[in-house]
Parts: structure tokens; C-alpha cells; sequence
């Protein structure tokens, strides 16, 4: 398994490896950090909201300016007055552990506050290379600020990361305190594999589990990841991307305008991925939320895995899992599913061959005999239904896509998109074919 820092995503998927130089973006909350990520990268990645603490876990992308590649890392916002600040202040101390430089983000309208003064001067005691950028400073009160902020020395930067104002002149300063590092690129990654589920269920833990890194913040606390976290991992097959998104609520529970972002964000996410892991809470059992977001794997046409967490604490709720299991099974095709506890690690070790027996399956192409053979023998037993006085026939069919695997039927009718019958053909191409948990898409062309 490939260490933090040692192994990227491109903007392309594209695997870059070696050790570019690292900056690290740091600030107390509601400063702009996430807002001078975005910019950095050139597209929305993080959360931006502007309530304080939004970004909680340390999110990471590979940049590119003049040919001279780095990593940018958002990091949550230091500042005791957030709940969780000290996991956070953990998470973005590590960060700063191996950077080569630190953006050091205060607010331009606010002035110096004592913690940034404090924060600032630890950074210089521990030999952190710091840049300080000033944001906000198109505002009135940052213009009548700025010689306030020439305490912290000469090493300065003055933007407006909402507007894009100064960006560039920061990179050059960028640029100029960081090594272009010899770096290789690798084939296209293996395949992004999501973890979606409703909060408190245990995915960052299931995915520090699998990393053996404390990458994504844990606490009892429902709703605590946010952004969307990615990470490559490598696998005795190749480099797998893990996404681990923030917990899905039903609309009706969300209340602030941050988690709709990040339930966006999650959608988002989910059609981005190949495999999906559903992770659900065995103390609580199979809700209709899990069902929700079962269909929204199923309509985004994404492989499936089915991953009941703290089962050492729920054994006592298995039989109504499997009384519920009917109907989850429905939905993605009856997926697998693998009982684990991330607490203890009880059968985390069985995800990854799973997922990648997915991902093949997920990209599997079937020769054109096969399939037309299943087709025949399904025609020659079931009820075959009557459309405009004939019954349906096919005269031919091939698979013409993979991810998800998509059949092409040449029939003398076509069959409606909610038709039992075209249900029927697809549920018994998934049994024969073992494709478990995939979507099995059917394109009927009449000729």
C-alpha cells in the first residue's frame, strides 16, 4: 500500500508517482482556504460554504504551473471554538509534517487575530517554510489593514481568491520557494472505488482501515467528513482511487446549505466511480435511506458492494438484515455483501479482492455466441409477451459497451423501459453471466 504523499491523482487519472513538493493550505475557519484551493486547482473540489469548520478533512490535487507539477492540500480550519478542532488541528499538523511550504490564509477584513500570531510564530519554530497570504483584500476594511499584516515580515500576499485577483502573482511566489521534483507517470488507474452510506455508519473508519492511516477524521459524531476524501491505494493488481464522501441524509433531514452541497457532491461522486461500496450500520439494520441511496447507485449504473459495519456490537439485529436484505438485493441486483468490523478489522481484509472482482466484472465483455445462446434458451421458456398483435422475438444480440455491460437486442418489437419482461431478460443475464450487483442495461432496436 502506497504511503500519503507518495502517490497521486491527476487531473487526467493518470497516476503520478515520486514525491512532488507539497504546499499546505492553513488558516483558522472562514478565512478563504477552500475558496484559494478551488482557485489553485482551477475547479470547485472542496466545500465552500460560509459557515465556519466546513472542511474538516485534509483534501489533496495534484497542480501543474509552467511544467512544474506540486501537491496543493486543503486543510479544516485551526480554531478552538470548532468542535472537533483538535482532530482537525491532528490532521493538519500531519500535513504540515511533510510539506515544503505552508500557505499560511488570514482574512484581510479582519485584521490579526492573537491565535494567527500564535499559529504563525509555531510555524517558524518548527522550521516551516511559510508564505502568508492575505484574502479578502479587495474589501475596504483589508485595504486599511494592510500594513498591520507586515508584522508577520515581508513574505507576503495579497488576493482575493473569490474574484481570482492576485492568484497569479501568488503562484510565481509559489514557484519560487518550492523544488520542481523528478516525478514518473504511471497507466491510468485500476478504478475509482466510492464509499457512500447514511452518516455515523463507519465508512471514513472502514477506509482507514483498509489504508492503515488515519485519512479521514473519526468521531461518534454523525455528518463529520464532509468533503468528498480521495486517495490512491496500491493493490497486488494495480493503483485502486478510494473515495470516501460524506454521510447521505434524506432531503427532507438536511439543514443547512452545506450538507446539500456535499449531497451533491456525493452524487457527483457516485457517477464518477466504478465500484460503490453502501456501507450499512448493523446496529441499526437496512432503513429507507440505505434503499435511497441504493437506487441512486443503480440509476447512476454503478457496480455494487454491500458492506454491513460493527457487526461484532449488531449480531443481534441479523435476522431483521436479512428480513430487509429482499429488498436492498432488488435494487442493486443482489449484490454481495460482506460483514465486517472496522473497529476490530474483522473481515476488512475481504474487501479488496471483492472490489476488484467488481471492477472485472464491472468491465467484462461476453462473446456475441454466449450471449445469443442464453437469449434463445430465455425465449424458448418464459412467457414471451404479445406487442401490436406479434409476440416479441430477437433475431440477434451483442453486448456493445462495458461499465456498466450493455446489450444491444435486434427484436421485431421494442419492449417499454419499465417492462417486466425486459426486466426479466436482464435479471437472468445478470444471474448466468455473474454479475452480481451491476447493472445490466438492455437496448432493444426494432428492424
Amino acid at each position: 500500500m502506497a504511503g500519503i504523499g507518495e502517490t497521486y491523482s491527476s487531473r487526467d487519472n493518470k497516476v503520478v508517482t515520486g514525491t512532488l513538493s507539497r504546499v499546505v493550505i492553513v488558516g483558522r475557519p472562514n478565512v478563504g482556504k477552500s475558496t484559494l484551493f478551488n482557485r489553485i486547482v482551477g475547479r470547485k473540489e472542496a466545500l465552500v460554504t460560509p459557515t465556519k469548520g466546513v472542511t474538516r478533512d485534509s483534501i489533496e490535487r495534484v497542480v501543474e504551473v509552467d511544467d512544474v507539477r506540486f501537491v496543493v492540500v486543503d486543510t479544516g480550519g485551526l480554531d478552538e471554538e470548532i468542535y472537533l478542532s483538535e482532530q482537525v488541528k491532528k490532521m493538519a499538523f500531519k500535513q504540515l509534517e511533510h510539506c515544503d511550504l505552508a500557505l499560511f490564509v488570514v482574512a484581510g477584513d479582519e485584521g490579526i487575530l492573537p491565535s494567527e500570531k500564535e499559529l504563525f510564530y509555531k510555524l517558524r519554530k518548527n522550521g516551516i517554510k511559510t508564505l502568508v497570504v492575505v484574502n479578502k483584500a479587495d474589501k475596504r476594511e483589508a485595504r486599511e489593514n494592510f500594513t498591520s499584516f507586515y508584522e508577520f515580515g515581508s513574505d507576503l500576499v495579497f488576493v482575493s481568491a473569490e474574484h481570482g485577483e492576485g492568484i497569479d502573482t501568488l503562484l510565481d511566489e509559489i514557484l519560487t520557494r518550492i523544488e520542481n521534483k523528478t516525478i514518473e507517470e504511471d497507466e491510468s488507474i485500476l478504478g475509482t472505488v466510492t464509499l457512500v452510506g447514511r452518516p455515523n455508519v463507519g465508512k471514513s473508519s472502514i477506509l482507514n482501515s483498509i489504508l492503515g492511516d488515519e485519512r479521514s477524521i473519526v468521531t461518534d459524531s454523525p455528518g463529520t467528513t464532509r468533503d468528498p476524501v480521495d486517495v490512491i491505494v496500491e493493490t497486488d493488481y494495480g493503483k485502486v482511487k478510494f473515495v470516501d464522501v460524506a454521510g447521505i441524509r434524506r432531503d427532507a433531514r438536511v439543514k443547512s446549505k452545506e450538507e446539500s452541497l456535499s449531497i451533491l457532491f456525493a452524487k457527483r461522486r457516485i457517477e464518477a466511480s466504478d465500484v460503490v461500496l453502501l456501507v450499512i450500520d448493523s446496529t441499526v439494520g437496512i432503513t429507507h435511506y440505505d434503499l435511497s441511496i441504493a437506487q441512486m447507485i443503480m440509476d447512476a449504473g454503478k457496480a455494487s458492494i454491500v458492506v454491513v459495519n460493527k457487526w461484532d456490537i449488531g449480531k443481534k439485529r441479523y435476522r431483521e438484515i436479512l428480513e430487509r436484505w429482499g429488498k436492498i438485493a432488488k435494487i442493486l441486483g443482489n449484490p454481495p455483501r460482506i460483514n465486517v468490523s472496522a473497529l476490530t478489522g474483522k473481515n476488512i481484509s475481504k474487501i479488496e479482492p471483492l472490489m476488484l472482482s467488481q471492477l472485472q466484472r464491472f468491465r467484462q465483455h461476453f462473446s456475441t455466441y454466449h450471449l445469443n445462446k442464453l437469449i434463445k434458451r430465455y425465449l424458448s421458456t418464459a412467457q414471451v409477451p404479445v406487442i401490436s398483435g406479434a409476440p416479441f422475438k430477437v433475431y440477434y444480440v451483442t453486448q456493445v459497451n462495458t461499465a456498466p455491460p450493455t446489450f444491444m437486442l435486434f427484436a421485431n418489437r421494442s419492449l417499454d423501459i419499465n417492462s417486466q419482461f425486459r426486466k426479466y431478460l436482464a435479471n437472468r443475464l445478470r444471474e448466468d453471466l455473474k454479475l452480481n450487483g451491476i447493472p445490466v442495461r438492455l437496448v432493444v432496436k426494432v428492424r
